[in-house]
């Protein structure tokens, strides 16, 4: 149902989620949720009112968000 709406007004979804990167997208998206935004749930913030300074950044998988490498560009291409 979003896509449709996504759809009329982009005219194009391919454009959003190109099967040559669908690999690179999955990835980038399950580090995302797992590392950071669910987070919060998993270091138990959620439902309480104090917070523990030690696990504000959860230890997720083996990220280095300062220094992206072998990422492709919008073109595709390897930097």
């Amino acid at each position: 149902m979003a896509s449709d709406a996504v759809k009329t007004l982009a005219g194009n979804l391919e454009g959003f989620y190109p099967a040559g990167l669908r690999p690179d997208i999955n990835r980038g998206n399950t580090l995302t949720y797992d590392t950071i935004t669910n987070g919060v749930y998993k270091t138990g913030y959620y439902g309480i009112r104090w917070l523990n300074p030690t696990g504000i950044v959860p230890q997720g998988p083996e990220i280095d968000l300062d220094r992206p490498q072998n990422r492709r560009t919008r073109r595709g291409e390897t930097k």
